[in-house]
């Protein structure tokens, strides 16, 4: 699960709003702790988290330390993130890389590219639910994107409900997943 919290645009926003942001943030960060932990879920996070504050940040390493060796769920919090901005610094991984002589243009293939990815660490994106009514996936795991299946609902993140999540995933589960590939082959 890969929650978008927090946008690289989002700096933009008035800065005591930003704050509050990132108060809201720190608490969870806090609060959540032992639930993260006593249910064996695993958390990281996508994005520059250079622009957080460094108590923040250093709250996130612990938690994500604290939980690293966890095999329930993952749990990925997106913080300063945007999917250009994701894809771009991977690029720019790829061609320090190549300056150096440790990459070839005839070595680089997809899954190398993803681990160059602030999310490389995450198993690929089966479902990318849009909440608020909104019909776009607002620069969140672009490339990812390419094979996830997108549902759409009106409501709000905030009223996001058990019962909402459990119809997307029944609408997930009435998706007909090929790949590329034609109903034929995948029979086979």
């Amino acid at each position: 699960l890969t929650l978008y919290a927090f946008s690289e645009q989002n700096w933009n926003r008035p800065e005591d709003e930003v704050e509050g942001l990132m108060e809201l943030l720190s608490e969870y960060i806090i609060s959540e702790r032992h639930e993260i932990l006593d249910n064996n879920i695993r958390f990281s996070t996508i994005g520059d988290l250079s622009k957080l504050s460094a108590p923040l940040r250093e709250a996130i390493a612990e938690l994500c330390h604290a939980s690293r060796e966890n095999t329930g769920m993952d749990f990925c919090i997106a913080l300063s993130y945007g999917g250009r901005e994701e894809i771009l610094q991977a690029v720019k991984s790829c061609m320090r890389s190549a300056g150096e002589g440790t990459l070839s243009a005839a070595d680089l293939t997809e899954a190398l590219f993803e681990s160059r990815l602030y999310s490389g660490h995450l198993p690929p994106v089966d479902l990318i639910i849009r909440t608020s009514g909104e019909q776009r996936l607002s620069n969140f795991l672009l490339w990812q994107a390419a094979y996830a299946e997108l549902y759409f609902t009106p409501t709000p993140w905030p009223d996001f409900s058990e019962q909402d999540l459990d119809e997307a995933i029944r609408v997930f589960g009435t998706r007909d997943r090929r790949f590329g590939l034609t109903q034929e082959q995948i029979i086979r």
